[in-house]
């Protein structure tokens, strides 16, 4: 009788001792791979996706536990807003960096200027939960531990669920001052290579010539990677053409032009799509399909406000099985998720409560809000649509009707400020008018029913 190749009795050398437990390892990890749902070898294995991020004294937080998850597993969009300065990026790196391994985590740490931990603490914790997305199987975690010693210098400890998928990680991560097109080849897939413009702007993205010819030679076909492009990019079937003289694109006269000469707006976001395909293409050559997360800081720069409208379902069409998680200022791009199936979307919105405490609050998509009212939600916190000096004239107005009531109308002041509203804007002028009757309305409407109610009780 043999037990994996030894039999029964047999006198075991050092070498057959080697050699058995080198099976057992083997067999653990197999029988772990199988619980946690990974496919056999030579087919297309998923990316594992971000469940859950817990920050502890990370920059402005102190405390911060975001869920990108649904019923269905992780939801395909994450939307970040809020004001500068109050953490955005900072989630988007500690996601990075969890997902590396210590060494390139700390080196990508090193790049960032200013203090990873929060004031005046000497410890935190980046926690990063990690599912397949439509949440079958095992779940994993990993921690990374910013830490100050004694003399004040920063290092990280890493830590690790018993078993832990580095090699089904996929990221790419793009920085709100991203280059355009860049000119980097990188033959192997490297995590910390894929995110790096999130810590360092002058970083160069890939050369998407080479990315698309690594795609060719892999016996991918390019017209199926051109036509997604052109979605993307809201071009015309047949805009893009690849060929031995480059990448170009019909231009607005109808005539191809190198893509060095086409729009910002085009550049920088073929810039990083052709840089997320190459790395893609590096990490699974025997697939087009993309899986993983991505990371993008400000995913508006550059885009027209009708291509802002349609980015978000644009990229979830075209790539089905890759996670968002983007950051944005507009009141369009944030608009998008409605477009997007129920529970697909999902925002949260950050708030500075006090100097140096920020917290978050979780929203649902604005299916049906017009911008104007998305821009002016507790999300975006603008008072008003309009312009800062026509907000400025109506402000005088209502402190004055504030003020002395309804006898403001008659007052030179008002006058002269009506009169400059409607100089500026007929429209406004017509709306704060209304706005006035509505009050007075409604002023005369509790007057009348205060004085019911004191002639019922005498």
């Amino acid at each position: 009788m043999a037990f994996l190749g030894l039999e029964l009795g047999q006198a075991l050398t050092p070498k057959d001792i080697g050699v058995l437990i080198e099976e057992i390892q083997h067999s653990k990890q197999s029988t772990a791979a199988t619980e946690i749902g990974v496919q056999p070898q030579g087919v297309a294995q998923p990316s594992f996706q971000v469940r859950r991020l817990v920050l502890r004294n990370i920059r402005c937080f102190r405390d911060l536990d975001l869920d990108f998850t649904s019923k269905d597993g992780t939801r395909p969009w994450t939307i970040l807003l809020g004001d500068n300065e109050l953490g955005k990026t900072t989630i988007l790196r500690s996601i990075a960096m969890a997902l590396c391994d210590e060494t390139n985590a700390a080196a990508l740490m090193r790049r960032l200027s200013g203090e990873m931990l929060r004031n005046a603490t000497q410890k935190g914790i980046i926690r990063v939960e990690l599912g397949l997305p439509g949440g079958q199987g095992e779940r994993v975690w990993t921690e990374t531990k910013p830490r100050k010693d004694r003399d004040g210098l920063a290092h990280l400890e890493l830590s690790t669920s018993n078993w832990f998928p580095r090699d089904r990680l996929f990221a790419c991560g793009y920085g709100a001052l991203r280059r355009g097109f860049g000119t980097q080849d990188y033959s192997q897939y490297q995590l910390a290579d894929s995110v790096r413009s999130l810590f360092d702007y002058d970083t160069s993205l890939q050369n998407p010539e080479l990315a698309f010819r690594r795609a060719a030679a892999a016996g991918h076909d390019l017209a199926t990677i051109r036509r997604r492009i052109e979605t993307i990019l809201m071009l015309q079937p047949e805009s893009i053409r690849i060929d031995g003289s480059g990448i170009a694109i019909s231009g607005e006269r109808g005539d191809f032009v190198p893509t060095g000469a086409i729009g910002d707006g085009y550049q920088a976001t073929l810039a990083w799509v052709a840089d997320m395909l190459g790395w893609s293409f590096v990490f699974r050559p025997s697939s087009l399909e993309v899986s993983g997360i991505v990371l993008i800081d400000e995913i508006e720069k550059h885009l027209h406000p009708r291509w802002q409208r349609q980015i978000v379902k644009q990229l979830l069409d075209q790539f089905p099985a890759v996670q968002f998680i983007a950051t944005t200022h507009s009141p369009i791009c944030a608009g998008g998720l409605a477009d997007l199936a129920q529970g697909a979307g999902l925002m949260y919105y950050f708030k500075s409560i006090t100097l140096g405490t920020v917290v978050h609050e979780r929203a649902e998509p604005f299916t049906g809000w017009p911008y104007d009212q998305i821009i002016t939600s507790e999300v975006f916190g603008l008072g008003s649509a309009r312009d800062a000096s026509t907000e400025a004239i109506i402000e005088r107005i209502r402190r004055a009707y504030d003020e002395h009531g309804a006898t403001a109308a008659d007052s030179p002041e008002v006058q002269q400020a009506m009169q400059e509203l409607e100089e500026r804007s007929v429209e406004a002028a017509e709306d704060e008018r209304d706005r006035q009757l509505r009050a007075s309305l409604a002023k005369d409407l509790e007057n009348i029913q205060r004085m019911i109610q004191e002639e019922r009780g005498s």
